[in-house]
């Protein structure tokens, strides 16, 4: 089914509103042509003596013409009510429809998994739920309400010509029925060009994007000239393919608004011989006239409209893509319970491949409660993989990832409910990440109900008490967008207090401390160990003192655990490892 009409369905949750609309739009629509026909029998009347009739005594009587300009005036004041109601509800449904779709786009893109994300960059996706949805809404709305009074226009002009005299009727349906056939014929070639401007006003979007959040970077480096000329030839490229799309419109779609503006010649002159023939009156044609000019002016509108549904054709099919997309990470339809305590979590034989090469290569390891288990390795040997893998932001293509209640049996996490799982294993990520809002509400967000005793407690295991201390309001503060007004080692103990806030059984922090000084981290540690004792670390690290501050270390090469053991063992008898930190330059 063509993606436009797929996302009409979501009139269903708006369909009495919908059928309020349609039915107002139809009665004020076919109020046209009755019009006309009534403007026909006034002039009949007036042309028969019994609009103004003279008395005996010479004067006139107006009564007749005065009761059709009443009749006129009240019809005309009621299409004006209900055109006025049908649009202040066509308004109100747009924005729920828009508010809607948009929801959908934004559940569906959180449903998503990282792999997904990595194909699509944010410009991308702030285009689908913006500019998409706007188009799609335009159209659902108000291109299918101008389609809906176009139709009716049609309908009640060729009825009418129809109820005059067939011959009225037939050149102006066969001219109509020529113009829609050929602007058919037009309509794939302007949704591909519609969708070719599209894509590329998502690299618009996605130069912006980065050019405001790198901005410090841009600075740093004497960049600025160079971003604008970047950003300038990627309007240059979208303003070549909107240009295209334009010019194509601009330059097929007056033909057949020509050829139904010929309907005016043809009613003239078949209208005039009619009445010659005294088959219609004069009254008839002056209405067949009013009508015939309604509809041409309709039509006119019809190249917008054309647009307009190219346009949402090719925004639909992109919003579909992602709405159609797959979450590779499903939550099973029946999900244990995930048990209270202190958890255990292994990796059995757990292999994921990208683009067809094993990043981690069947990789075998138990994670401990109240351990610290670090996690090295060179770059690109799979650090990041594995980590992603034990709060399962992915699955591995073989191989299983796995817990359980110490002593208890093991239960893979496919088997679990994802939320319910991340809520017991926390990630802290080198990019720290904070939202634009206050200290209290970025913490708040792991555990909404947590009192001021425990976010204070979590700063001050995460050796961040003083960055609370640090800002005007204090926990009240805002820290700005990304938590720009924080440095990179502040951003980082407060996301890391974000998640001990949360009391996990698990906690994986992918190099998490690496903008701490030797002292803060320290502290760090010592504060996971005292604040979390029962919990498993997993913690991906570079510094010789992390590593020496883990219980054991694990070293990855290759996509695989090439080294196991303590910081003292694996110094002592492994060079690669001593290579890697840095611990003997010399005989490396």
């Amino acid at each position: 089914m063509h993606p436009l009409l797929r996302l009409l369905a979501l009139y269903r949750a708006h369909l009495r509103l919908a059928v309020v609309v349609m039915a107002g739009l139809a009665l004020v629509n076919l109020a046209q042509p009755a019009t006309a026909w009534l403007v026909g029998l006034a002039v009949e009347d007036l042309r028969s003596g019994q609009a103004v009739a003279r008395l005996a005594d010479g004067s006139l009587d107006a009564s007749g013409a005065w009761r059709w300009v009443w009749i006129l005036v009240g019809v005309t004041l009621l299409r004006g009510v209900l055109q006025y109601g049908a649009t202040i509800v066509a308004m109100v449904l747009g924005q729920r429809l828009l508010h809607t779709l948009r929801a959908r786009i934004l559940d569906a893109v959180q449903s998503l998994d990282l792999a997904w994300h990595r194909r699509h960059g944010a410009g991308e996706v702030i285009n689908r739920t913006t500019r998409d949805s706007d188009l799609v809404r335009d159209a659902v709305v108000g291109g299918t309400r101008s389609l809906f009074e176009l139709a009716m226009v049609v309908v009640g002009t060729l009825g009418l010509l129809l109820w005059y005299h067939w011959a009225l009727a037939l050149v102006p349906a066969l001219l109509v029925t020529t113009a829609i056939l050929i602007m058919r014929s037009h309509a794939g070639r302007l949704v591909a060009l519609d969708r070719a401007a599209a894509e590329s006003y998502d690299a618009v979007s996605q130069e912006l994007s980065e050019g405001v959040q790198g901005v410090r970077v841009i600075k740093a480096f004497a960049l600025e000239r160079s971003r604008v000329d970047r950003f300038s030839r990627t309007v240059d490229a979208f303003t070549a393919k909107a240009r295209a799309a334009v010019s194509y419109t601009a330059a097929r779609l007056p033909l057949p608004q020509l050829i139904v503006a010929t309907g005016h010649v043809w009613v003239l002159g078949c209208g005039g011989w009619l009445m010659m023939h005294g088959l219609i009156t004069p009254g008839d044609l002056i209405a067949a006239m009013m009508v015939i000019q309604g509809l041409v002016f309709r039509v006119e509108a019809i190249g917008y409209l054309v647009r307009l549904f190219a346009d949402a054709s090719s925004s639909a099919g992109r919003i579909m893509e992602i709405l159609d997309a797959n979450p590779a990470i499903r939550r099973p339809a029946s999900a244990p319970a995930i048990p209270d305590g202190p958890l255990e979590l292994r990796l059995a034989a757990a292999t994921v491949r990208i683009d067809g090469r094993p990043v981690i290569d069947g990789i075998d390891l138990t994670l401990h409660p109240g351990t610290i288990t670090a996690l090295v390795g060179a770059t690109g040997s799979g650090k990041t993989t594995l980590a992603q893998l034990v709060p399962r932001l992915r699955d591995p293509d073989s191989g299983s990832v796995e817990m359980r209640r110490p002593g208890g049996t093991w239960i893979a996490l496919r088997d679990l409910d994802p939320a319910a799982w991340r809520r017991r294993c926390q990630l802290a990520f080198q990019e720290a990440f904070l939202f634009s809002d206050t200290l209290e509400a970025n913490l708040r967000l792991v555990r909404p109900q947590a009192t001021a005793d425990q976010l204070a407690e979590a700063l001050r295991l995460a050796a961040a008490d003083e960055v609370a201390a640090a800002i005007s309001d204090g926990m009240h503060g805002r820290i700005g967008e990304r938590g720009v007004t924080l440095s990179g080692g502040q951003r980082q103990r407060v996301c890391l207090a974000r998640a001990l806030l949360a009391r996990p059984a698990i906690l994986v922090l992918d190099d998490a401390t690496s903008a701490l000084d030797a002292l803060t981290e320290a502290r760090v540690l010592d504060g996971l160990r005292r604040g979390l004792p029962d919990t498993a670390v997993l913690m991906i690290c570079s510094k010789p003192a992390s590593c020496a501050a883990a219980d054991r270390v694990a070293m990855l090469r290759e996509g695989r655990i090439a080294a196991l053991g303590t910081h003292a063992e694996l110094a002592e008898r492994d060079p690669l490892y001593r290579d890697l930190l840095g611990l003997d330059r010399g005989a490396a």
